[in-house]
């Protein structure tokens, strides 16, 4: 029973829970210890064990922080680094539209579409559309082959989407001026991460919400440390496909913007690392988790530097503009 005088307090919002949990997390000294188990050879298949250990060292205020934000992420019943954990990635993804949807509803004062570049299928966005019926959702891609033939799919099992549009252009030189609530997207390949997290920031867009993928790319790199193992023997063969595209220049997975001299991103990783070396990290990203965490930390410490707090939490990304001010209940 309430007592007279007293008042009923509502539990801090998502985004304020997220604003309390930033302040107890240090992307600058997690990449320095993970980088000095780099350079100390523990890393790769045959390193998992330290690998483990220098991540759940250097990593564990940044998971203590996630946990008290959001529900833990789905776990996978496969080893790391193998075809078959790559496989279900998917449930990430999913985990990551339902933060989207939780988190876009509780901004306030804020007005746009919800911008889904290096889209592909579009899958994503039309989800994101259909559970937020109220907003509008823009996806883009450089091709859009892969939209339409969803399209087509899509209306036969849900009908049109009203609230969904597609736009063809490269995130690479991408048209501004949407000014967007939100910019989310769901596993970019490589440098297509850093260059969608510059878009978002050009925009100065509120909330950012990503996952990374494929960090083996960064810096236009499409060379790999050789690891006897089945996931790496695959995508050994995907680069060789992507070498082609290199090759060709046009635009889909690589840009001189974005090229070795580009990384480090973030001016704290600069004062402890070269470009170099980030390309060794890259190399060996395929196999490695500290390697990928080294890469994802870096762009941690980009968006800080662009005005953003911060949490990251195996591979996904949740950023939100310090010039956002929240509204209490």
């Amino acid at each position: 029973m309430q007592h007279r005088g007293t008042q009923k307090t509502m539990p801090p919002r998502l985004l304020e829970r997220f604003r309390s949990a930033c302040v107890t997390v240090d992307h600058g000294r997690a990449l320095g210890q993970l980088s000095g188990a780099f350079r100390g050879g523990d890393v790769g298949p045959r390193s998992r064990a330290a690998e483990e250990s220098a991540l759940a060292s250097a990593l564990s205020a940044h998971r203590s922080a996630w946990l008290t934000v959001f529900p833990p992420l789905p776990g996978c019943p496969f080893p790391p680094r193998t075809p078959w954990e790559q496989a279900l990635r998917g449930r990430k993804d999913r985990y990551l539209r339902r933060l989207v949807v939780a988190a876009v509803r509780e901004l306030r004062g804020v007005t746009g579409p919800i911008v889904n570049p290096v889209a592909y299928f579009g899958t994503h966005a039309r989800n994101i559309a259909r559970m937020l019926p109220d907003l509008e959702v823009v996806a883009s891609d450089i091709d859009a082959t892969w939209n339409r033939w969803y399209s087509t799919l899509f209306r036969i099992t849900h009908g049109t989407q009203r609230n969904y549009t597609f736009s063809r252009e490269s995130v690479f030189s991408p048209t501004h001026g949407l000014r967007p609530r939100a910019v989310v997207f769901f596993g970019a390949c490589g440098g297509l991460t850093d260059a969608a997290l510059d878009y978002a920031v050009g925009e100065a867009v509120p909330l950012i919400m990503c996952r990374a993928c494929c960090h083996e790319n960064v810096g236009n790199s499409t060379e790999l440390a050789r690891y006897p193992t089945l996931l790496n023997y695959g995508f050994r063969l995907k680069n060789r496909v992507l070498d082609i595209y290199k090759a060709r220049n046009r635009g889909w997975y690589f840009c001189g913007d974005y090229g070795q001299e580009a990384y480090p991103r973030s001016a704290s990783a600069r004062a402890v690392s070269h470009a170099a070396e980030f390309h060794d990290i890259a190399r060996h990203a395929l196999d490695s988790d500290v390697c990928r965490s080294i890469i994802d930390l870096d762009r941690c410490m980009r968006l800080q530097d662009r005005g953003y707090d911060v949490l990251y939490e195996q591979e996904i990304f949740f950023a939100l503009s310090r010039a956002y001010h929240l509204e209490t209940p």
